[in-house]
């Protein structure tokens, strides 16, 4: 049974998919491998009518978001691209139902925000739904908002890795312009590939009183707090993503190995529990399968019945 991450216990989770209405074959089968080289019919001034689809030039796709009253996904671990979802409990449902289309803009504030959808042809883009979704609120709801969480990690914003950096522009900025009351961005960076580009975010910390906190983990046993922008920069450029076992099994070996580990070691030794570096090798826990949901339109749901494994 995968492990459940606890750095989302209390995230209020938005769904949202993504329309493709250029693209020859938007599927989700095409969620794979570094590059993809996609059909795009868009027909805009500087492209030709057939074309590979280009982030920036070609149109973005539509962003639809999820009622409070259809059924919910919430983030059990990252699997890169196939983030591994579960089925919302009480407590996931319950956060996003108090954010109905009669709930207050007070509603809005001391919540955490993530946006999170399954895979899509060129990456999930979920600095772009994010900003959308902040752009769609009511003014006086969106002046609540105080907390968003974002994964960094590749897939999240297009198939190529450099292509995150303009979207987390564009969210920083929005932030800064048009929402007043905003306190902490958490970025969860659990990919060497996309982590560099997690710096474009450091603006905000030009705002006084607002702090960015860096999950190097999915199990987020390693983290930083930043207030100040150059040690946020630094933070970046050194800072490792640890890498977890997802399965229940792997989780226990660990421990058992870091069990063993103390028994060796001398009791005078004064622990190193600092933010791991680049300097040090990352740990090799990940299991060879990949688990995914089925399909939410499954009306009966058991305890063994929200998985499979690819």
């Amino acid at each position: 049974m995968p492990l459940i991450s606890p750095l989302f216990d209390d995230v209020t989770t938005i769904n949202y998919t993504l329309e493709w209405p250029h693209l020859e074959n938007p599927s989700n089968t095409t969620f794979a491998g570094p590059t993809q080289i996609d059909i795009c019919r868009c027909g805009g001034k500087n492209v030709e009518l057939e074309h590979i689809y280009t982030r920036y030039r070609c149109p973005r796709p539509k962003v639809r978001f999820t009622s409070p009253r259809e059924e919910l996904w919430v983030l059990q671990a990252p699997l890169g691209q196939v983030n591994l979802l579960r089925p919302a409990n009480e407590g996931d449902i319950r956060r996003r139902e108090e954010l109905g289309e009669t709930a207050e803009p007070s509603a809005y504030a001391g919540k955490n925000f993530i946006l999170l959808t399954g895979p899509c042809p060129r990456g999930r883009y979920q600095a772009y739904a994010t900003l959308q979704y902040l752009r769609s609120l009511p003014p006086l709801a969106r002046q609540n908002v105080e907390f968003l969480s974002l994964l960094i990690q590749p897939y999240e914003e297009d198939c190529t890795d450099d292509q995150g950096g303009r979207a987390y522009i564009e969210l920083a900025r929005y932030i800064l312009e048009e929402v007043p009351a905003f306190k902490s961005l958490y970025l969860n960076i659990w990919g060497e590939e996309s982590r560099i580009g997690a710096r474009e975010f450091a603006m905000l910390l030009w705002r006084e009183g607002v702090t960015i906190v860096i999950s190097w983990d999915w199990w987020g046993e390693s983290s930083e707090e930043y207030t100040e922008i150059n040690s946020f920069l630094h933070g970046i450029e050194t800072g490792m993503v640890v890498k977890r076992p997802v399965l229940e099994d792997a989780k226990h070996d660990e421990h058992e190995e870091e069990v063993e580990d103390d028994r060796h070691t001398n009791p005078d030794d004064t622990a190193d529990t600092t933010t791991p570096t680049r300097k040090v090798p990352s740990e090799d826990g990940w299991s060879d399968a990949l688990m995914t949901p089925l399909s939410p339109e499954e009306k009966t749901v058991t305890e063994d019945s929200g998985w499979q494994v690819l």
